[in-house]
């Protein structure tokens, strides 16, 4: 990771548990205020469609805009994150996140 990269992206590709849709939505409504929170600004989020290549198709795409790496890193190491952790387990079957320049 670029320390002086002037923009980074969190892209995170997550498919929800369709047993815990409260648990799903409790985890993204927390993660959405503590994107904005820390500086962040949701690009997009789009369900997955379609998988053209690959062997699996998450249910959901988002991409935010931070000021740099250590702004997304610092977000993930929080205790408002680690609070939603239980959330996320629960509310999905897989969720990877992902820093991009």
């Amino acid at each position: 990771m670029n320390p002086t990269q002037e923009k980074s992206f969190l892209i995170s590709t997550a498919t929800p548990n369709p047993e815990n849709p409260e648990e799903a939505k409790l985890y993204s409504t927390g993660a959405m205020e503590l994107i904005k929170r820390s500086g962040g600004t949701v690009v997009g989020r789009h369900p997955i469609v379609k998988t053209i290549l690959g062997d699996s198709t998450p249910g959901v795409v988002l991409v935010a805009e931070f000021p740099n790496d250590q702004t997304i890193l610092a977000l993930f190491e929080s205790d408002e994150y680690k609070a939603l952790i239980p959330h996320r387990e629960l509310g999905f079957k897989n969720v990877t996140l992902y820093v991009a320049h």
